[in-house]
Parts: structure tokens; sequence; C-alpha cells
């Protein structure tokens, strides 16, 4: 033992002075390892692995939870609310409401009145028991009324804008000939009201109402439609109305109508591109102005059929287009008005004096003009009236003495003209 502890003593003493010092890089690089060794291992009174495992699945469990409530939507059915606690419910109501409760107990003395209170506590229903509803057009929190120590349970609500009215409708028609029916059909949603505003005037109130044009032009249509809260929503669709052809032709009739003389026809119609002609003795024409020959005498209806460019039609009959006798009218050649003043020219026919210039007639025509010249050829006198004459005056002023010139033009309703010409000798009473 002694000689193994001098071989020891031998070996220190030779290696003392060889003993080398580490480097602090070498100690940091010791220590570091030590430091990780201990980490991974477990120790109850050092921070660790496990320590730090256990607060990453805290964090990561508490992250998940936050998120999932933050992402939910507030969910509203039509599921009735319950409630499975007996403990009583304090409502705090508000400061200018009054509150009446309804007693189904013994009536009170009444003499008895009690202040209404400013909160009222109310029994909350058992499990199952209906506490509330929700509607579409609002959230009605009413509860049903229950009945406990007399006391029935007020109904609270909620309010929602109701929904914003929107007009629309359509119509039979869009473009047609006058008079043009038009059919509307009401469309609207969320109204309760409706105004209607033709374009000419006309309105209606009613949903679907029905309208005449009775004028050609463009309409504009328009629906104004009133819901709930004076809420307004309106639409507007146009309506075009054509004009009918103002048809109008006359016949060139030989004073002898004899077989194979032909009958010439003046068509003087306006706005109509398309002409259909029956002559009624089975012939027919599509040129404005035809003629035609009868093979005989007889009773024949002449009828004129115009088309407008848009299609609309209207028509006139002539009927015994063959009749031989032509209208008369006849004028006097003289006559002497009244030199105190202008009489206005009306007369019944029946006057003896002769102060107003008027024809004789055989039928009335249904159109009329009579035109008097001066010598000048100066237009002194004019009447579309065939019940109207000439009283002397033009602009309230007697016109001389001489001979004036008169020209009239009648048409009657079988469609014969008369077209004469003529002169009268304006005379001054002495």
């Amino acid at each position: 033992m002694t000689r193994h502890k001098n071989i020891e003593d031998l070996f220190r003493q030779e290696l003392s002075g060889l003993e080398l010092s580490p480097s602090p890089k070498v100690w940091k690089k010791v220590r570091s390892r030590l430091a990780w060794k201990s980490f991974l291992q477990f120790d109850p009174y050092s921070f660790n692995i496990y320590y730090a495992s256990l607060l990453v699945l805290a964090a990561i469990t508490a992250i998940l939870v936050l998120t999932g409530e933050a992402g939910k939507e507030p969910v509203i059915t039509n599921h009735q609310y319950t409630t499975n606690t007996r403990q009583p419910v304090t409502v705090p109501l508000p400061e200018e409401t009054d509150i009446v409760p309804t007693h189904t107990g013994t009536k009170k003395d009444a003499g008895q009145q009690a202040a209404p209170p400013s909160v009222t506590t109310l029994p909350a229903a058992e499990s199952g028991t209906e506490r509330g509803s929700i509607t579409e057009k609002g959230i009605s929190q009413a509860a049903e009324p229950f009945e406990e120590s007399g006391i029935t349970e007020s109904s609270s609500s909620v309010y929602l804008p109701s929904a914003q009215p929107r007009a629309w409708f359509d119509m039979s028609a869009k473009q047609g000939c006058t008079p043009l029916k038009v059919t509307f059909r009401n469309y609207s949603e969320n109204a309760a009201q409706y105004n209607w505003s033709f374009g000419d005037g006309g309105s209606s109130a009613e949903k679907d109402p029905a309208y005449v044009f009775d004028e050609p032009g463009v309409y504009f249509i328009t629906l104004t439609a009133t819901g709930t809260e004076n809420r307004l929503s309106t639409y507007t669709d146009t309506v075009r109305v054509y004009a009918l052809p103002a048809v109008r032709f006359e016949a060139d009739v030989p004073e002898l109508a004899e077989a194979g003389v032909p009958v010439y026809f003046y068509n003087y119609t306006r706005n109509a591109v398309e002409y259909k002609w029956d002559f009624g003795d089975g012939s027919v024409s599509d040129l404005k102005d035809p003629s035609c020959s009868y093979s005989q005498p007889g009773l024949y209806h002449v009828k004129l059929v115009a088309i407008t460019a848009e299609g609309c039609k209207d028509s006139l009959v002539i009927r015994d287009i063959l009749k031989a006798n032509e209208p008369d009218i006849r004028f006097p050649s003289a006559f002497s008005p009244n030199t105190t003043g202008p009489a206005g020219g009306n007369y019944t026919g029946r006057e003896s004096n002769h102060e107003v210039f008027y024809p004789y007639k055989s039928e009335m025509p249904v159109e009329y003009c009579l035109r008097i010249f001066n010598r000048n050829g100066i237009l002194v006198f004019e009447s579309n009236d065939i019940a109207i004459g000439w009283d002397g005056y033009c602009r309230q002023e007697l016109q001389p003495p001489g001979v004036y010139v008169w020209k009239v033009r009648a048409r009657f309703a079988d469609g014969r003209t008369v077209v004469k010409a003529g002169d009268v000798t304006l005379l001054w009473r002495q």
C-alpha cells in the first residue's frame, strides 16, 4: 500500500507541471451541453422540456377556444325560449311606463289602491313553459300571459323597419291605334296604396286599372307604390298611340249614268299609305284615285278602306254612288243690307227683306264654305257655317254698293259635292 501511494505521489509530482487550464470557450460549450442535458431530463424542481410542452399546449387550446367564440354568429330561430329555474326574475321597467296589474284572485276593497312599482319581480316559468317567440317581421319577446299572485306579465317588442316597397307593372299593349284600351297588371311588392298617372291628365288609385287613350301620342305611365311609413317607389313605362287615317273621297258622277260611262274617284285621304276600294258591283282596286265603269244603273255603295304605315285602319262609305240628281244650292242675285249697323249674318230662311245674302239648299251639307270678293279680288266675307250669311259688312264697316263675286263649295253625307261661283249686287236702301 505504501509503495502504491508513493507511485501515485510520484505521478502527481511528475504530471503537476503538465496541467493545462481549459479556455473560456471550451467551458461555455461544456456548460451549454450540461444545461441542455438537464433540460431534457425531468426534474420537478427546475424548468425543463415537460413544463415547456404543457405551456405550449395550454396556449394553443386557449387560442382555439377564443377564436371559436369570436366567430360564432347569434342564431335566431323560431324556437320558443324555456327556462329550468324557478328563481324569480327581476325586470326593470322604463321610467315613464305605468303598469296596471290584472288581478285574478280575490277582489280587493275599492278603497285600496297600490302605487305602480318601478320594478316588477316575476316568477320564472317552469321547464317547458313558453316565454317568447321570434317573428319574421320583427323580434317579439311577448311572453304568454300567465296568472300567479294576481299579476299578468306585460309584453315588450323590438321594432324593426318594414321592407322597402318595389313598384313594377306590365300592360296588355305598349302601342296601338286610337282609341287604344290598355289593361295594366300590377306586380308591386310590399305596397298598400297605388297611384297611377297615365300621362294625359288621367289618374287612378286602383291596383289593376284599365284606361283608354283617345288621342295619338307617346304617354309616360307612372306607378307610385306606397308602403308603410310613407315609403315610396315609382316605375315608369311608355305607351305609343297612333292616329287613324282621315278618310275622304269624292266621286265625279256624270249627269247621265249610262252603262260603260266611267265614274272617277278623287282620294283626299290623309295619313295613309295603302288603299282598298270596293265599288259595290264586285270590282275592287288598290289605286289611290281609281275609276269604275258600271255595266248598268243601280244602287251601288262605294267603300274606301285606308291604312296607315303603322297598320291603323279607317273607312268611309258613299251610298248610292250613281244618284243622278245633284243637291240644289242657289243664291240670290242681289240684296240690300241694313244700313243702321251689322246684323251678324244670322238668318232663319224666312226673311223677306233680303238684308242677308244666304243660299237656298235642298239638302244640308256636312261641309260648307262660302267666300265673297270685291271687284279688286279682296276677300270681304267667309263663312264655314251654312246658317250664317253675309250682312254686307266687313270689319264692322258697310261695304259700298256694287257687284261682288261669290264662290261656294259643299259636300254631302253620301260623298257628293257641289262647287259653284257667281256674282251678287249689293244695293243701298234709299
